[in-house]
């Protein structure tokens, strides 16, 4: 089988959860014996990998929607040579150029999509995006019934293959013992509103008045590090919160290891990557119950849903934890366990692989 995946990037030191999907289900299918034609704007990091055939496009100036004109020229000519069985489209920012190259040369489409932002605009990108592909795979149940309730009655078109996670996230138990009786609660992501991060610092105010020595690592960069560190210094928080920046990919497992407690207080995840990295890590996790966070985090054996608008219950579940180090310890194994049965980007990759014969095989029988 021969895919074509345009990419906007696929850098091999990018943490981003779409990125790391990307990476990860690429790697997977061309272990399987896939042939991955990859169109990827000029300049972009990429990794040499057998089975990726990398072709160089234009880079967009303004605006990653201008891949859509600039990509077709490259697909149009690596459908003539050497030639592909399938579209894939990983991002709705490209569908437009999916709904194109589809509707003139009949080449089968199937995007992946990861979630819905409330804006106007990501209803229309998702809705182009069902228009303009045979199959749809999102990671999560509740990205599914996003889609749906976006697009109306596509339900057979959306199929549902749950993220993975990497081998190199396992405990290393000696990290711990570092913190010396100060237990780290531990977040990591882009600093940004959906990912409520003025409330997480409400509840950590909330948590040290009770326990003064518990730290807290805010992990990430983005548009609102400046606002938040701002307010962890009304709130006085003062050297118990630390903002690092950015986390190099390869750092990561250290600093899940050398956390206590995973937090993630987000209001919508579509899917939660970073949480089945940490519990790959045994380090058991403190996050939203709302999104997709509860079909991968089991409530009270691998961690704890709250209420990511309820500080008290935040801040009441993470004490729990900090006030129970044998519970920390037994959450820890049952996440390191559970990721390891449920979340395998192998299994991913072969359950896109399968999906992707399926959508050629209909294709073909008309």
């Amino acid at each position: 089988m021969r895919v074509c995946s345009p990419q906007l990037g696929i850098s091999p030191v990018s943490g981003l959860g779409g990125t790391v999907h990307d990476r990860q289900i690429l790697k997977g299918l061309a272990a399987l014996g896939v042939r991955v034609e990859m169109p990827l704007p000029k300049g972009a990091l990429y990794e040499e990998v057998d089975g990726w055939h990398i072709h160089s496009t234009p880079r967009y100036l303004l605006s990653y929607y201008e891949y859509n004109w600039l990509l077709l020229p490259t697909l149009y000519r690596l459908w003539r040579s050497p030639g592909f069985d399938l579209l894939r489209l990983h991002s709705p920012t490209i569908g437009l150029a999916g709904l194109l190259f589809r509707q003139v040369t009949g080449v089968p489409v199937v995007a992946h999509h990861h979630h819905l932002e409330d804006r106007a605009i990501d209803r229309v990108l998702a809705r182009l995006l069902v228009s303009a592909s045979d199959k749809v795979i999102t990671g999560s149940d509740f990205s599914r019934r996003q889609l749906v309730a976006a697009c109306g009655p596509a339900v057979d078109k959306i199929a549902v293959v749950p993220n993975g996670v990497a081998e190199k996230y396992r405990p290393y138990r000696e990290m711990r013992s570092r913190n010396r009786g100060r237990p780290v609660l531990f977040y990591l992501g882009s600093l940004k509103p959906r990912k409520n991060l003025r409330f997480l610092l409400d509840v950590f105010a909330e948590v040290r008045d009770k326990e003064p020595d518990v730290k807290l690592i805010v992990g990430g960069a983005g548009p609102q590090r400046a606002q938040l560190e701002a307010y962890a210094t009304a709130l006085g928080l003062g050297n118990s919160v630390a903002f690092t920046g950015y986390i190099p990919e390869e750092k990561k497992v250290e600093y899940y290891n050398r956390a206590d407690i995973f937090v993630l207080p987000s209001r919508l995840e579509g899917f939660g990557m970073v949480a089945t990295e940490a519990m790959a890590c045994g380090t058991p996790v403190v996050v939203s119950n709302v999104s997709s966070l509860p079909e991968i985090v089991l409530d009270g054996e691998t961690g704890f849903l709250a209420d990511p608008y309820r500080i008290s219950d935040f801040a009441e579940k993470i004490l729990r934890l900090v006030h129970d180090p044998v519970l920390r310890m037994q959450m820890g194994i049952n996440g390191r366990d559970w990721t390891l049965r449920r979340f395998s980007w192998d299994r991913a990759a072969t359950l896109t692989r399968d999906i992707y014969e399926q959508v050629i095989a209909e294709r073909m029988l008309g």
